[in-house]
């Protein structure tokens, strides 16, 4: 009976101290999934990352102040081979289109056609700079301007040439978002709240 009336006196006091609105930070992660599929000796396909995609994943809070935006990881997965597949491999270029023309490559490699089983060509063939660039794209989603969607362009041929690709390819994109939300609860957690 003692143990529980110290547990009340303690939870009294606890109370006493009241609520407020405190500063807590959050991350939130997704990753978003580009599919393209190809068909010939050529190709050139073209898939989006659209803003209301990338703001309905996160699902922040209206009250939420956004930090920080970064993207995880980038990955080219190739994730089906289909009847009239006779490629041994595809050169592939990826590349984002800017508003006014500018492409900015963001993979240049040989993917090889053999096993969708495998997991993924990852970050060795991505340059970097660009990935940058498509960084500050995201945490330009995140203003109060409206953005255009992200255009990401796959194009290539296959080898042997004239050999023809019946294949897709998926590119993976996972970002983190950082922010700062207030939140009512006891004075003893949290930061001050001054956003």
């Amino acid at each position: 009976m003692k143990k529980i009336l110290i547990i009340f006196m303690l939870l009294v006091i606890v109370l006493a101290m009241g609520c407020s609105q405190r500063l807590f930070q959050f991350v939130a992660s997704f990753q978003e999934k580009a599919e393209y599929f190809v068909e010939g000796s050529s190709f050139n396909e073209t898939a989006y990352i659209t803003e209301n995609n990338i703001r309905d994943a996160f699902d922040i809070p209206d009250d939420g102040v956004i930090r920080e935006v970064k993207i995880e990881s980038v990955y080219l997965k190739l994730s089906g081979l289909y009847q009239n597949h006779t490629a041994t491999s595809m050169h592939v270029n990826a590349y984002i289109q800017r508003p006014g023309g500018q492409k900015l490559y963001v993979y240049r490699d040989n993917v090889i056609l053999s096993n969708p089983n495998v997991p993924f060509y990852g970050a060795a063939n991505w340059i970097p700079t660009t990935i940058q660039e498509l960084q500050q794209d995201l945490n330009s989603y995140f203003s109060d301007h409206p953005n255009p969607d992200i255009e990401l362009h796959l194009e290539g041929s296959t080898d042997p040439a004239g050999s023809v690709a019946d294949a897709s390819l998926d590119f993976y994109i996972k970002i983190a978002v950082k922010y700062d939300q207030c939140v009512e609860t006891l004075d003893i957690f949290g930061e001050d709240c001054n956003l």
